[in-house]
């Protein structure tokens, strides 16, 4: 499987384990505000993944200095093509800063300069008194999951759209002058598409298809060595682009 999820933490933030995430402490509740504690967030997650018979195959999470703010991140066993799983990315705080909020598509980007992108909204809610996250997290993934089929249908489209070499550089030049991809970003596709994959497909699986799947595979493989705005910003227009 593709791993479809990536987590930055470069700006106030460091990795932790799962384990760690029990030593964060949890401000006291008032009147009409509720923190959730990280690993509270985490756990109820994970057990409505798992009673609907999805497996978290990697998980990854980041937590502010303070301690007050959660970022992480799921690959799961879901699968929503050939060779492509469903991600989750996620984020919290306990500052009254930032609400629960949960994102999943076949590619989610979380970074902890707030940045937070997928293809459907799983949660949003503020972090008020009366709610129940069991509730909402259940409610969240139900509809996530009737959604799904949308994000088969689309990642089908692209496996089954093949790309002559012409097309698909018409593509990148044309992403690279109306301002979707930078030079860099441009150059890096560039090369993944028509050198590396060509010449090493068996290291380059996902770019060597000569489809627009296999084009928007290169995009986001060059994005990954881009500043986590570039690739925020660019991840987005990009998924205009291929109409995702």
């Amino acid at each position: 499987m593709i791993k479809g999820s990536q987590l930055v933490a470069h700006a106030d933030s460091t990795k932790v384990s799962y384990d760690d995430l029990r030593n964060y402490d949890t401000p006291a509740a008032t009147r009409y505000w509720k923190p959730v504690p990280h690993v509270e967030l985490v756990d109820v997650l994970k057990s409505e993944l798992a009673n609907r018979e999805i497996l978290i195959v990697h998980e990854d999470y980041a937590v502010s200095g303070n301690g007050l703010k959660l970022f992480g991140t799921f690959d799961t066993s879901l699968e929503l093509g050939s060779g492509i799983a469903a991600s989750l990315g996620f984020r919290h705080a306990n500052d009254k800063h930032i609400s629960l909020q949960t994102v999943g598509g076949g590619r989610v980007f979380v970074c902890d300069n707030m940045m937070l992108s997928g293809d459907v909204t799983i949660l949003k809610h503020k972090h008020t008194w009366n709610f129940s996250l069991r509730d909402l997290v259940q409610r969240g993934l139900d509809a996530w999951q009737k959604k799904r089929v949308n994000m088969i249908d689309s990642i089908s489209r692209m496996q089954n759209t093949p790309l002559n070499d012409t097309t698909a550089q018409a593509i990148l030049g044309k992403a690279l002058y109306d301002g979707v991809t930078t030079f860099q970003t441009f150059k890096i596709a560039y090369d993944l598409y028509f050198t590396r994959a060509v010449a090493q497909p068996e290291q380059y699986p996902d770019c060597a298809p000569r489809t627009a799947y296999g084009l928007h595979n290169a995009y986001t493989r060059a994005l990954k060595e881009s500043t986590p705005n570039v690739a925020f910003n660019t991840n987005i227009e990009l998924g205009k682009l291929f109409k995702l």
